[in-house]
């Protein structure tokens, strides 16, 4: 019986540095790693890593405002609209001129929506019912 010979085994170090088990040049690891370090100096290497990374969200995308009802007080003569507004969480019964989280004011509340100006971004939008 004839026993092949077992293919000897790689070190790490036989590793280091190999493609498909070829070795680069003397030299060539230095500069491969010099050019792939970027100069925080360098505007083109930054603005071309700037251009590659992706922006982070949006911090002050607005909430998530959720109408759940709305209240009418007909005393004296007067239609007083009270909406009911989900917040982070949180319920809110805000009247016109009102704020909501701080960053809304309720501009107009009717029988079935409400509208809002977002302060940060001048924005005016309507919440309806689902």
């Amino acid at each position: 019986m004839v026993h092949a010979a077992r293919p000897k085994p790689r070190t790490a170090s036989s590793w280091e540095g190999s493609v498909s088990g070829v070795r680069p040049e003397p030299g060539v690891r230095r500069e491969i790693a010099a050019v792939s370090r970027p100069d925080p100096e360098n505007t083109a290497t930054t603005a071309a890593r700037a251009a590659v990374e992706p922006e982070p969200p949006v911090a002050d995308a607005r909430p998530e405002l959720l109408l759940t009802g709305i209240a009418e007080d007909g005393a004296n003569g007067a239609i007083v609209r009270t909406a009911l507004i989900v917040a982070a969480g949180q319920l809110v019964f805000a009247k016109e001129g009102d704020r909501v989280l701080s960053r809304f004011v309720v501009l107009r509340i009717a029988a079935d929506a409400v509208q809002l100006r977002d302060a940060e971004r001048g924005e005016v939008f309507t919440l309806a019912f689902r």
